[in-house]
């Protein structure tokens, strides 16, 4: 732990990215290489993103059948007066969907896997006065 202190402090380097690097090395065992960054598809939103993370909304004040929270992709790059480059991904109907969509990405970053696909985003109808969940 000690020589990681001197490097983070050496090399101006977050604790959080060697301690990735290490723990990715260390629990591997034949999987692929964690680099911090996924493909994201999002079959709703026709979107297909690389990104680094995820930000979720506060819940929206929207109709009954409407979704209540969104998920953005952030994308590495320069950023401007406006911060970091997002891309919107999917509605979701409640926390409890989000969370386990947010959970599921997570997890494919710590793995190693390079693409994800949504799961748990919903499909919307636009109207002039809002949006509509469509169900199955």
């Amino acid at each position: 732990m000690e020589k990681l202190l001197v490097l983070s402090n050496r090399l101006n380097i977050s604790l959080d990215s060697l301690m990735a690097a290490e723990i990715a090395g260390e629990s591997s065992g034949g999987r692929a290489e964690v680099t911090g960054t996924i493909l994201i598809t999002s079959p709703h939103e026709n979107a297909v993103v690389s990104c680094y993370k995820v930000i979720s909304s506060q819940k929206m004040k929207t109709g009954k059948e409407a979704p209540h929270f969104a998920l953005f992709g952030v994308s590495s790059g320069s950023a401007s007066f406006w911060g970091e480059p997002t891309t919107f991904l999917g509605w979701y109907e409640d926390e409890e969907q989000i969370a386990k969509e947010v959970g599921a990405i997570q997890e494919a970053i710590l793995n190693g896997q390079p693409s994800y696909e949504l799961k748990y985003s919903v499909k919307v109808e636009r109207h002039w006065f809002g949006m509509k969940i469509l169900r199955d």
